[in-house]
């Protein structure tokens, strides 16, 4: 079984969900909403799930998510900022493909 399989799905379901909150944005049901995340890329066996425009650095907290292709599994890597605190990155979930 390809442990990458799945992934499209996944992508699918980002894009749709980004594409629902900026309709609703646009059409003006709630203000100042930005999707949160841009467009996942893969780079160097981590698909790294990038911060949108409604996440700036500069804002009072954002996380950064990716997930990295380890020897047998995925790990789910979060690290960012709350209230002036860094988060280093670390591992906060495990799965063995993305089927799962």
């Amino acid at each position: 079984m390809d442990k990458w399989s799945g992934l499209a799905d996944l992508l699918s379901s980002l894009e749709y969900w980004s594409e629902v909150q900026t309709t609703l944005a646009n059409e003006g049901h709630f203000q100042g909403a930005a999707p949160l995340y841009g467009r996942p890329y893969l780079e160097d066996g981590r698909l790294v799930i990038p911060r949108g425009p409604g996440m700036a650095e500069d804002s009072d907290g954002y996380t950064d998510y990716s997930i990295v292709e380890e020897p047998t599994y995925f790990s789910v890597r979060i690290a960012g900022r709350s209230r002036e605190t860094l988060i280093s990155e670390s591992a906060n979930a495990w799965f063995g493909t993305f089927d799962d």
